[in-house]
């Protein structure tokens, strides 16, 4: 059983049959190479020492981090940008359904002493009370798109 083991690993038949181990080192070395980066842990050596040099691959992947950074710095100056104005403008909106809302409240109070038909009165009171929840809506979004949207991308 164990020599049909042996017999189907390929690395040890390699080991057999190359004479010279400088050689064989070489070969395996240049086939790793070729097969491209693994993780540390999965590369097994015998004192446990892992060597990191600057290959070709990270050299080449390395390369365009100077145009990538500095474009993906502009890109989060922007989205900043925009979430601080989109909640500046959410204030603006907010602020302006609450004037709605105070007015709608005063035209309630004056119909309400002006006529007998509380359903009237009351239809001005839910319109108030829509524009204020609408006022907080947008105050609570414009927050939470600068606080939380602009939180992601900052650098």
């Amino acid at each position: 059983m164990k020599s049909k083991v042996l017999r189907g690993c390929k690395f040890l038949q390699d080991f057999l049959r190359e004479q010279d181990q400088y050689k064989f080192g070489y070969d395996l070395s240049v086939k790793e190479q070729s097969r491209g980066p693994r993780k540390v842990k999965q590369i097994k050596t015998l004192t446990g020492e892992v060597l990191c040099e600057a290959s070709d691959m990270a050299k080449q992947f390395t390369n365009g981090f100077g145009e990538f950074n500095s474009e993906y710095q502009r890109i989060n100056n922007q989205i900043s940008k925009r979430c601080k104005a989109i909640e500046r403008a959410s204030k603006t909106l907010s602020y302006q359904c609450f004037g709605l809302s105070t007015e709608l409240d005063n035209l309630q109070n004056i119909i309400r002493t002006k006529t007998e038909i509380p359903q009237f009165s009351n239809l001005y009171q839910r319109m108030s009370d829509l524009m204020r929840m609408s006022g907080e809506l947008a105050l609570h979004q414009g927050y939470m798109i600068n606080d939380s949207l602009n939180g992601q991308f900052k650098y």
